[in-house]
């Protein structure tokens, strides 16, 4: 006969019905209420209670599990031995002593033991908590942290596996120098910089040949072309933008890429036109046609030029150089030429072994410029502080922030003309920004995502601030997005409402 099961004095577990696997229909012996003793009894020593006393009481229609969970235990004295190198002040820093304890603290100290060895040279190093005393007066646990250090890892070579680029190039990517101590996190900024080349990773690995160590990295094959596509609609105005990307492998066997991009706003068109050679003479470089216009009133042109230069794995410099030719219907607008140069630095640092990755990337990109209108030349400057962050929440949940800060100075105050240079380029999703007439804007866009295999569902808010003198309109668009990666690459589609405040 099935018996409702009811916990009493439980505070700590959310599913204790699962952490016994119980089911109505199962025969109920004594082995079996023993082990679901045992099993409460563990798990709550696993969070610290280890006095915690589990009743089971039966009667013909109902089971009842009394939990009495007692106080937690207190962390006592922590002791360390075996050969260590580093100080115990800054291994007791790095382990930081817990008020409480559990088997789940424990758990932690370790890993944060683990991972500051692996991130200073010492990937080998093996660390055990041994000798366990535990005061029933006091309610205290005391223990002994054992260390083994091994060697030290000092990387001289670094070889990639399962590809055709050669060795030395992709070292060259990867920016490998011989003869520095291994570190986890630098590793992982290091493949990152492969990531930005469209090379993927399956894992990596330390191999020890004598006293030698060597880095090796399995890497992904990749396609010989791919296409990344991605569409917005707005239902409201009927407004849309789409682009897609075209990947193919260059003459060093990394990947070119192209994007094609159109956008219609209105009587606002922009056609768009990108190349992008991730890896060529050691610098990423890219260069872009936009051609720009809007009902009868103006068209515009601009040329592009882009040069990424790394300085380290998590530093690069940018140089910029754009051209623009405006046409308009507008005497005073017409432009014979408008040139831009700006230099820029970006700091960037990911983490990609996560299920969902972690990066924080800030990107400051300063440009100076001249436009010469009919016989009047105009001295231009530009600034853009942009802040990107990619953030787990929690399992298969992620959110994404990215935050513009634009800032546009023209001398002679046309900052109109200026303004339709920077829209249509970039947009915010459900509306462009050559509809303000300003020089001063804050672009925000937050996405929360949640990634199920190779699909992605994503909530999305992005909001526009823009500063005028005698007013401070604001725009927001929100909708939802989907994200479908395949064996020909990534298409997604976006569908929102955007709306005037």
């Amino acid at each position: 006969m099935a018996r409702n099961l009811q916990f009493k004095g439980n505070k700590n577990l959310s599913h204790p019905a699962r952490l016994i696997n119980y089911t109505s229909s199962q025969p109920l012996t004594d082995s079996i209420f023993k082990d679901w003793q045992n099993r409460l009894a563990n798990e709550y020593a696993r969070l610290g209670y280890f006095w915690t006393a589990v009743n089971i009481e039966t009667t013909q229609h109902k089971i009842t599990i009394n939990i009495q969970q007692n106080n937690q235990a207190r962390a006592g004295q922590i002791d360390f031995k075996g050969n260590f190198s580093i100080s115990i002040n800054q291994l007791s820093s790095v382990l930081r002593k817990p008020r409480r304890f559990s088997n789940l603290q424990l758990e932690q100290q370790i890993n944060r033991l683990i991972n500051y060895y692996a991130d200073n040279g010492y990937p080998f190093a093996k660390i055990l908590a041994r000798d366990f005393t535990i005061d029933e007066q006091a309610q205290t646990i005391s223990y002994t942290i054992e260390i083994q250090e091994n060697s030290q890892a000092i990387i001289n070579e670094v070889y990639f596996t399962n590809t055709t680029v050669l060795n030395n190039r992709l070292k060259q990517i990867f920016r490998f120098q011989p003869g520095q101590s291994y570190s986890r996190t630098k590793t992982r900024q290091k493949l990152a910089s492969l990531a930005e080349s469209h090379i993927s990773y399956r894992n990596y690995q330390i191999l020890s040949i004598d006293t030698a160590y060597i880095l090796e990295v399995d890497l992904k094959p990749m396609k010989s072309s791919q296409i990344t596509g991605m569409l917005t609609y707005l239902p409201s105005d009927k407004n849309f933008n789409g682009y897609f990307y075209f990947t193919n492998h260059n003459f060093f066997n990394s990947l070119r890429r192209v994007k094609f991009a159109l956008e219609k706003f209105g009587a606002y068109t922009l056609f768009s036109l990108e190349y992008a050679d991730p890896y060529l003479f050691n610098f990423n470089l890219g260069a872009g046609v936009n051609h720009i216009t809007y009902d009868t009133i103006y068209s515009q042109t601009d040329v592009n030029c882009d040069l990424k230069l790394p300085v380290n794995p998590i530093f690069s410099t940018n140089f910029k150089i754009n051209y623009v030719r405006l046409a308009s219907a507008i005497p005073m607008l017409n432009s014979n030429a408008t040139w831009w140069f700006g230099q820029g630095l970006q700091f960037k640092t990911a983490d990609l072994n996560k299920n969902i990755p972690r990066t924080y990337s800030v990107t400051i990109m300063p440009q100076i410029g001249s436009r010469r209108i009919q016989t009047q030349n105009t001295h231009l400057s530009h600034l853009d502080i942009g802040v990107h962050t990619d953030l787990p929440v929690k399992n298969r949940l992620g959110y994404t922030l990215d935050i513009v800060a634009k800032y546009i100075y023209c001398k002679d105050g046309l900052t109109m003309a200026d303004s339709l240079r920077l829209g249509g380029i970039k947009n915010l999703r459900g509306y462009q920004e050559n509809q303000f007439a300003t020089n001063q804007y804050l672009l925000i866009k937050n996405e929360l995502r949640y990634y199920l295999g190779s699909t992605t569902l994503l909530a999305f808010d992005d909001l526009a601030l823009i500063n005028q003198p005698d007013k401070k309109p604001v725009k927001n668009g929100f909708g939802i997005g989907l994200r479908i990666n395949s064996k020909i690459g990534t298409v997604g589609i976006d569908y929102g409402l955007s709306q005037i405040t």
